[in-house]
């Protein structure tokens, strides 16, 4: 179970990320633990390295074995007469790295039971018992290396549902990073200066492919270019000294461009419908005329050139030359076993990968038996019968090196042994789990999206039908930096959707809900509207009433004042007092007075106070 090489990557990465222990010594602590673990008091490197396979999961190669016994343990082991080695057990020092181990191995089974909680989300029902070693070596196989393609939505919507758990994603982070250095042990050789690690020192050509030229330019995405960014600044890393590394593009992906931008025009002018590509949907944004397609290509090729990416242009390869891969029996056996993953494999496409690795075994001299650091020369690619080419029996057997990578193999080994030791700091984007995860779910979204315009050109709808189920794929084409959590759920139901006639059902079922919702929603917006207006038609007529009161309640306090004056004027009025005088006095005196100074702003509070007071009232009950 994948569980045990889970764990012991995260303690290696531990061990190495305290900055006190370089990449020898890390590997020393467990061959201790090895040598304790089994008691081998005596033993030979080819035992050590299976021990170490059996105990921990991680291959580690005997001339690196040779290496950490000779320089980190040789006070605890010694040589035989025999050529083997003998072990002093007992000044073995391996307390810390089981304490740590048990550690990392706690750390790993709380990530495992988030991935068993989400399952039990997603399919309404716990992991059975007997299922659980198998998710937990495909979560392995999608963490570390490449998955199967029915589970990377699975995985992929795990990864998005716990992307705001900050531990959780450096936890992930961290394992990827420490096998992406016990990896780059396997490098090593028995000629490897150990001294030489932190420097390049060999002379490599580097070919890429049209999807990492574009993605140098931006045309894939930020995502994509800021992985390409971290790919480059360490070749110029490598080149600070001395030109090591060289950026090449073959003839055949020149021409590869020049078709690309001859399609941009084409769709400009209307002769053609874009598809589901990245690159093209970019360069169509930047482009407002069929003219405007010139320039930015003039754009891209000067980016090249400044950035020392040149094409190569080689003769065409002589079938003659024993280093040729490329003939028929070869070409039919290889598109006879693509074409049960790629139906529609184009013949022009696996001819030209062939020659292109044709090419790459003649620069190496037909010597493939060599490390990604020795190999000369290496095509860095990201198209899939690229890749199935160059892991072809035909084509590599089992001790040679591929003619063919990726981006992120390659900039992992460059990483490595670049690093002397460990260097605190920005690690390469291509590093994070999250990034793997948004460009995972990029290349099935367009895949699947390719796939659907195939159907969709082959098939017999109205014109009507064929631009609405055209205009449904359109929408699913996003950029790798816009996948998140919101919408990871409706990329994955887009990507599971397996034909085009299931789309559209899938379509024709949502827009027949959407009639009903709108017709449903005008009729709730009718319905609320008229009790609405009832509403406001009984708290009018409470209004009314509490009006009423108020009038009444201040027509008996005008009385009340009134009576009052009309006392105090009866009370000081004289037997020679006329009813004229009486009135002037009272006008003179009090009314007026009070109509200068008082009724204005009385006047002003009461409509006020009665304004507040109907809003209030008003807003309470409809409320």
């Amino acid at each position: 179970m994948k569980n045990n090489i889970i764990a012991s990557i995260a303690l290696f990465q531990s061990l190495y990320d305290n900055g006190k222990l370089d990449i020898f010594s890390v590997i020393a602590k467990f061959v201790q633990s090895t040598i304790q673990m089994n008691n081998l008091y005596s033993f030979d490197t080819n035992q050590l390295k299976s021990q170490l396979k059996n105990d921990f999961e991680i291959e580690i190669p005997e001339s690196v074995i040779r290496t950490v016994l000779k320089k980190r343990l040789s006070n605890e082991v010694s040589k035989d007469n025999n050529g083997g080695y003998v072990a002093n057990i007992a000044s073995l020092e391996v307390n810390k790295f089981n304490e740590e181990l048990e550690r990392q191995t706690s750390k790993c089974q709380q990530v495992f039971n988030l991935l068993f909680e989400f399952y039990e989300s997603i399919n309404g029902k716990p992991v059975p018992q007997n299922e659980k070693a198998e998710l937990i070596d495909s979560f392995a196989d999608f963490l570390l290396k490449s998955p199967k393609e029915h589970e990377e939505c699975f995985f992929s919507q795990f990864i998005f549902a716990n992307e705001n758990k900050k531990a959780f994603l450096e936890n992930l982070n961290e394992i990827r990073e420490g096998y992406i250095i016990v990896q780059g042990v396997k490098d090593i050789t028995d000629s490897t200066d150990i001294n030489s690690i932190g420097s390049w020192d060999s002379k490599l050509t580097i070919y890429l492919d049209t999807e990492h030229l574009f993605s140098s330019f931006g045309y894939n995405g930020d995502l994509y270019k800021n992985v390409f960014d971290d790919f480059f600044s360490l070749v110029k890393e490598a080149n600070r000294k001395e030109k090591f590394i060289e950026l090449k593009y073959f003839e055949e992906t020149q021409k590869s461009i020049e078709s690309y931008f001859n399609a941009a025009i084409m769709i400009k002018e209307g002769r053609i419908r874009p598809r589901a590509e990245v690159a093209m949907n970019v360069i169509l944004s930047k482009c407002n005329e069929p003219s405007d397609v010139f320039t930015e290509k003039a754009k891209f090729l000067s980016h090249l050139k400044t950035h020392n990416i040149c094409c190569d242009k080689r003769d065409n390869v002589v079938s003659e030359r024993i280093t040729n891969v490329e003939n028929d029996s070869i070409l039919a056996t290889i598109i006879r076993d693509a074409a049960e993953k790629w139906p529609n494999v184009d013949e022009d496409t696996v001819i030209k990968y062939l020659r292109q690795f044709s090419i790459i075994n003649h620069i190496r001299c037909g010597n493939n038996k060599t490390s990604f650091e020795r190999c000369r020369c290496i095509l860095m690619t990201a198209n899939g019968i690229a890749s199935f080419i160059t892991w072809h029996p035909l084509i590599k057997d089992e001790k040679s090196f591929t003619y063919a990578s990726d981006i992120d193999f390659i900039t992992s080994r460059l990483w490595f042994k670049l690093h002397k030791g460990l260097i605190k700091g920005k690690r390469p984007i291509s590093f994070n789990i999250v990034t793997k995860t948004k460009l995972i779910m990029t290349s099935l979204l367009y895949k699947s999206a390719s796939n659907k315009y195939d159907e969709l050109n082959n098939s017999n709808y109205s014109k009507d039908e064929e631009i609405s189920m055209y205009n449904s794929i359109r929408e699913h084409e996003i950029l790798p930096e816009q996948i998140n959590s919101t919408n990871i759920t409706e990329i994955i139901d887009f990507i599971n959707v397996k034909n085009i006639e299931d789309l559209r059902r899938e379509k024709s079922a949502l827009l027949v809900k959407a009639k009903k919702g709108e017709a449903a929603l005008i009729e709730l917006k009718k319905i609320k509207f008229e009790e609405q207006q009832k509403r406001k038609e009984q708290i009018r007529k409470k209004w009314k009433r509490k009006e009423f009161m108020h009038i009444l309640l201040y027509s008996i306090i005008c009385l009340f004042f009134s009576s009052l004056i009309y006392l105090a004027i009866y009370m000081i009025k004289s037997p020679n007092d006329t009813c004229i005088g009486t009135i002037g006095f009272l006008i003179s005196c009090i009314v007026i007075p009070i109509l200068t100074y008082t009724v204005k702003p009385i006047k002003q509070r009461i409509v006020s106070y009665i304004r507040r007071k109907k809003m209030h009232f008003f807003k309470h009950y409809l409320k």
